[in-house]
């Protein structure tokens, strides 16, 4: 199995794992409505309306994260965090910073979504993401309870990284650090505290593009 194949069934495998979840819900919803009596299918519809919209969000998510709409359609950085804002309030976690709205070149946005949600995965209890724009480039700073990513993940951010050994929980590491590779630049990672971290790009020490 080649490379890119891998990556391809693992990053399918990663959304179907995580759209499951919402369509479930929806689901349960539908069945409330059918099983009981009016008062509860409000709650119901209730239940269906939010779930739907967190399904609709998630996939508009991976479809600029992973797609190739992403390469054109993020130009600018309210158009990333607007993206990113739908579904951080289902993970409780809030996104501040204002660095203006420059227009990012093609692939950056992609990219930074891609960070994104990483940043989200060292949120596991939620919290708050800093956007800040550095001398080197674009910082993500997140803060709350036991804020990190875990070890299996922030290995794949290593340009050595075996492939054979990535994960779906995992390969959106090895992923974003590929896309990074592709516009020339390089993501890092900080663990400042036990409740504070940072991922950041910056120009790559090999790249050719500024």
């Amino acid at each position: 199995m080649t490379s890119e194949l891998r990556v391809s069934e693992l990053l399918a495998s990663r959304m179907c794992h995580d759209l499951a979840a919402g369509v479930g819900a929806i689901r349960n919803g539908i069945e409330l409505v059918a099983d009981f009596d009016e008062d509860l299918s409000a709650e119901a519809m209730d239940l269906i309306g939010m779930s739907a919209d967190q399904a609709a969000a998630r996939l508009q998510f991976y479809r600029m994260a992973y797609g190739e709409a992403g390469r054109q359609g993020l130009s600018t950085i309210h158009g990333v965090l607007d993206i990113a804002r739908a579904i951080a309030e289902s993970r409780n976690v809030t996104i501040e910073g204002d660095v203006g709205d420059p227009t990012l070149r093609e692939g950056l946005g992609k990219l930074l979504l891609n960070m994104l949600a990483l940043v989200f995965d060292a949120l596991p209890r939620g919290g708050t993401v800093t956007l800040i724009l550095a001398s080197g480039g674009f910082r993500f700073e997140a803060a709350g309870p036991r804020a990190g990513l875990d070890t299996a993940l922030r290995d794949t951010l290593d340009a050595r990284y075996d492939v054979s050994k990535l994960a779906p929980a995992t390969v959106h590491g090895f992923f974003t650090q590929q896309l990074a590779r592709e516009v020339g630049r390089q993501v890092g990672f900080e663990q400042v505290n036990e409740d504070l971290c940072a991922l950041f790009e910056r120009t790559s020490p090999t790249a050719s593009i500024p």
